[in-house]
């Protein structure tokens, strides 16, 4: 019998407790933190949601951004922190808040803008720049707009529909189709000067801080792969006021109102890096915060105490991120209740329709047993719980008890009550 079969013997279709206990790079910011997100049980972190959610997330969403905290998330390696953030992150997709989680940036500010770009995306500056262009056309006066074409309609053809715009600047055979119902040729719009004049407006009327940035979003519908690959290339002194440019943009034109930066093992990044390495990523992180103006907003992990002493040594990174409990979430390693809960919900997914249980085919003592090994390390319960999942599946049981669990491994009987003969 083949162990998928096994697994039915012990009330389930498979083994739903991951497979690695390392988590996985973000490349695809959508799929793979709803892959992460659908794991999550919201009903063991209650505390720490709720806590994140009244001094940060509730706040931004208000417009109360000089209330709100820049925030540790601290806890021990598997305790959860990355979940989470994940589960954070992701809930506040299509608000009026900019998500970012960025993941152990080795190299500081250069990795930190470059995966905040890469996690954005080529839609999300495509989308910024078409609003950007809607906005500029409406403030435009007709006797200011003899450059993009030779009277008022095509203003106002354009306003219609700013993506129309690619119509005069690729004339292919299907654009010049369209172009031709409407009675108008390619050479009626200069897009070159209408490219130049949105990133002059920008620059000049917009503020928007860096003119690069302000040229790049201008020509981004003509070509968006080759301005993303310029976005992600930019000096490293212009790195802070492009992010700065992003979301002064994306506040004018999309109504964001702040962009909430999640810097996700900040802590294992922190420990290896010299003093002068440790300066520059605590001056960086201000940089950010302040040349924002608070409108990004940081969260960063830690392992606790000792992270925290050391920045004794380095105040930028507390000048950006204060270690006093007032903003620092502790996130504890589960008890007995949160550890049951934890298991219970990764088994109602291959808990066929008809059948009914929570953490069979676990027992409470094995779970009592699996949570003293580990102290409520949620990382490696999970792990744990996948091997004598496999186990008792290959060995045919039909619950997973003590005596199985002894089977599994024998140290564990140290950690159980004597068994009934």
């Amino acid at each position: 019998m083949s162990l998928e079969e096994n697994y039915k013997k012990l009330g389930l279709t498979h083994n739903p407790f991951p497979l690695e206990a390392t988590e996985q790079k973000i490349i695809d910011p959508q799929k793979d933190l709803l892959d992460d997100v659908s794991r999550f049980c919201v009903e063991v972190r209650e505390r720490e949601v709720d806590w994140i959610n009244n001094k940060i997330i509730f706040l931004l969403k208000e417009g109360k951004r000089k209330e709100c905290p820049n925030v540790w998330v601290s806890g021990k390696r598997g305790v959860g922190k990355s979940a989470l953030l994940k589960y954070i992150v992701f809930s506040l997709q299509n608000t009026s808040i900019v998500p970012l989680y960025i993941k152990r940036p080795t190299q500081g500010l250069p990795e930190i803008y470059g995966e905040t770009i890469r996690y954005l995306g080529v839609d999300f500056f495509l989308a910024l720049s078409w609003s950007t262009y809607s906005e500029f056309l409406k403030q435009l006066k007709t006797e200011d707009a003899r450059f993009i074409g030779r009277n008022e309609m095509i203003k106002q053809y354009l306003l219609e529909d700013p993506s129309r715009t690619l119509l005069f600047a690729n004339p292919t055979d299907e654009a010049l189709e369209k172009l031709k119902e409407k009675n108008l040729k390619p050479k009626d719009v200069d897009v070159k000067g209408l490219q130049k004049a949105l990133a002059a407006w920008l620059v000049a009327k917009e503020r928007i801080v860096l003119p690069e940035f302000a040229q790049i979003i201008s020509v981004f519908p003509t070509g968006p792969d080759e301005q993303f690959l310029k976005l992600r290339k930019l000096p490293g002194a212009k790195m802070i006021d492009c992010l700065v440019s992003i979301l002064q943009l994306a506040e004018r034109v999309k109504g964001y109102t702040a962009a909430l930066l999640v810097i996700d093992e900040l802590d294992q990044v922190w420990g290896p890096l010299k003093g002068p390495q440790k300066r520059k990523l605590g001056l960086d992180a201000r940089k950010v915060y302040e040349f924002s103006r608070g409108k990004i907003k940081l969260i960063g992990t830690s392992i606790g105490a000792e992270m925290f002493n050391d920045f004794e040594k380095y105040e930028y990174i507390k000048d950006a991120i204060p270690t006093d409990p007032e903003h620092v979430l502790d996130v504890p390693e589960f008890d007995l209740d949160q550890t049951k809960r934890l298991i219970s919900s990764y088994l109602k997914r291959p808990r066929p329709p008809s059948t009914e249980g929570f953490i069979e085919p676990f027992n409470e003592k094995v779970i009592l047993a699996l949570r003293q090994r580990h102290g409520g390390n949620a990382r490696l319960i999970l792990q744990e719980c996948r091997s004598l999942l496999v186990h008792g599946a290959s060995k045919g049981h039909s619950t997973l008890d003590e005596r199985v669990l002894i089977e599994f491994n024998p140290s564990y009987k140290d950690l159980l009550p004597p068994i009934a003969t």
